[in-house]
């Protein structure tokens, strides 16, 4: 039995599996991440999963542009898809994934604490209840919760939990 957020991302956009994606070269993006190429696996309406080098990330869709030559960056009016049928993993299951969590660790940014809030606004969270989402998410105390201290990994958790809050 499957997440209900991965089914739900699979469902709603199961016709985007494919598209080559970049990450944007600017803040909130992690510099672990930034300006690097990946194929699009799932999208929801906030949050995306995109292969680089062989991991799955799951990452805010806000963070990804169409990469340079693909079919969405061209813009035509072509159903054919840049890397068709290839949602399935075209890497060899007996090869090591490759660590591109570099990174990970790093503090965020101001700029992605306020999008993390703006979209706990979104879903109607009062503060407290927002801190007590992003902490669980975190995996830290509410009452130790310093955004200074959050770390691309937490954002990320934080992230897809407000997710699954959005599609419940």
């Amino acid at each position: 039995m499957g997440s209900t957020t991965s089914s739900n991302l699979q469902k709603r956009n199961a016709s985007v599996t494919g598209q080559q994606v970049r990450f944007l070269d600017q803040d909130p993006v992690p510099s672990s991440l930034r300006g690097r190429e990946g194929w699009l696996e799932q999208e929801s309406r906030r949050m995306a999963v995109v292969r680089v080098e062989g991991s799955l990330r799951h990452v805010p869709k806000d963070w990804l542009v169409p990469a340079q030559g693909s079919a969405a960056a061209v813009r035509q009016g072509s159903t054919a898809c840049s890397a068709p049928d290839q949602s399935v993993s075209y890497l060899d299951p007996n090869q090591p994934e490759i660590d591109d969590t570099e990174g990970d660790d790093d503090p965020i940014t101001q700029q992605a604490w306020y999008s993390l809030l703006e979209v706990c606004l979104e879903l109607n969270l009062s503060p407290e209840d927002a801190q007590q989402v992003i902490a669980e998410a975190a995996g830290i105390p509410p009452d130790e919760l310093d955004p200074s201290q959050l770390t691309w990994r937490q954002y990320l958790q934080a992230i897809e939990r407000l997710e699954e809050l959005e599609s419940a």
